[in-house]
């Protein structure tokens, strides 16, 4: 069904278009043909108000309906179509103007092509971006250049999973069918680029596993919010021919900040967002380590092989200290201490236990100075919100 939002875009209705005269023609600077652009007068624009619509909606939806072919709306072309707003300057703020061309490239490239513009503005049709289907109109989104078939529905693909994500989205449908052909279920597939959380979704539904990365802001806004909506049992997409009806579950992780900076000095230090706890766990994984305190050995914060443990504090270790340990550590064990400073010689104070500086424990192998991890694109693309594609140069 059309929502509201898009009747309030196309809501302007071309009732006529009246006699039309021929105002300009000049060949096009791309492949010499021409270009006619052509005035109208006695033509009649109407509009449908949508003011009542809370108590006149099956009205209204009926005067959509009955005048689907001539609903429009308009808007304005990028600067950077120069053909475009050089045919726009020439036009009067109150006139209907058409032009008639052959574009060279784009959605209508080598095909003699009308274009309508009301108000200097180009005009863009509700009949361009929704089908009749039955009783109601139906909204659609072009799949731009992803794989597709008849069977891959246009229905509303904008608002599949419960997020926008315009002219970026794959539909559930294509990724069913990759994933069918690709995979069976209880296989891992794997999603670098998560977008908006379709793979993971489609995963879900189909009894696959799934690991989704993503950058920024979309993993919130996104990515899970639509993965609790398919754990719910959303019904969009490939719900119905999955015959989901929810469950399952999914781990959500944040990249930890950095855990290694450089102080005002140059020196290399532990950043103040890492408490106790996140320091033990980072410096135990980062060594090879198994994070699992011993509730019992409070020196026993991890294990790697049998009788291996790992020792991570971040006050200062005295020799006192040290020997306190040892004495509880059997010959046949093997300790790793990691400490901000300790007394001299502590290193090789006992063959079974090895002392280093928290630092240098950990600097060859973490990346330390750096804030954010975002990819180093440098001219990332820009999603276009608009569901039209601008007309290319003719």
């Amino acid at each position: 069904m059309l929502e509201l939002k898009t009747m309030k875009r196309y809501n302007k209705i071309l009732k006529a278009t009246g006699e039309k005269t021929l105002v300009d023609e000049f060949p096009a600077a791309s492949n010499g043909l021409p270009v006619k652009v052509f005035k109208h007068t006695g033509f009649e624009v109407g509009t449908i108000s949508l003011r009542s619509f809370a108590t006149r909606e099956a009205e209204i939806r009926s005067e959509f309906y009955d005048n689907f072919n001539n609903m429009f709306r308009t808007y304005v072309i990028q600067q950077e179509n120069e053909f475009q707003n050089m045919l726009m300057r020439k036009m009067d703020k109150d006139a209907l103007y058409s032009v008639e061309y052959t574009p060279n490239r784009g959605k209508n490239k080598d095909e003699y092509t009308t274009l309508y513009y009301y108000k200097a503005e180009l005009c863009a049709w509700l009949r361009d971006t929704a089908f009749i289907e039955g009783d109601q109109i139906v909204k659609t989104t072009r799949l731009s250049n992803v794989w597709k078939n008849d069977d891959i529905p246009k229905a509303d693909l904008g608002n599949e999973g419960g997020v926008t994500f315009p002219r970026a989205k794959k539909p559930e449908k294509l990724l069913e069918r990759i994933l069918a052909l690709a995979s069976n279920p209880g296989d891992l597939v794997l999603d670098s680029f998560l977008g908006s959380g379709t793979t993971a979704a489609v995963a879900h539904k189909m009894g696959r596993r799934y690991i989704g990365i993503e950058l920024g802001e979309h993993c919130y806004t996104h990515c899970l919010p639509r993965l609790k909506s398919v754990v719910d049992g959303e019904q969009s997409g490939i719900s119905s021919s999955q015959s989901w009806t929810g469950g399952g579950g999914f781990k959500f992780y944040e990249l930890a900040p950095t855990l290694i900076v450089k102080d005002k000095h140059g020196n290399a230090v532990i950043s103040d967002k890492f408490n106790a706890q996140m320091l033990v766990a980072a410096i135990a994984k980062l060594n090879g380590y198994t994070y699992a305190p011993n509730p019992d050995i409070y020196w026993n914060q991890g294990t790697s092989q049998a009788g291996s443990y790992i020792f991570v504090t971040t006050e200062y270790l005295t020799a006192a200290q040290l020997d306190e340990i040892a004495r509880d550590l059997p010959d046949h064990e093997r300790l790793l201490i990691c400490a901000p400073a300790f007394d001299v010689g502590l290193g090789k104070r006992y063959e079974n236990i090895n002392v280093r500086k928290i630092p240098q424990s950990v600097l060859d192998k973490c990346e330390y100075g750096a804030d954010n991890y975002n990819l180093n694109i440098i001219s990332p693309p820009e999603l276009d919100a608009d569901e039209w594609e601008d007309f290319e140069d003719a």
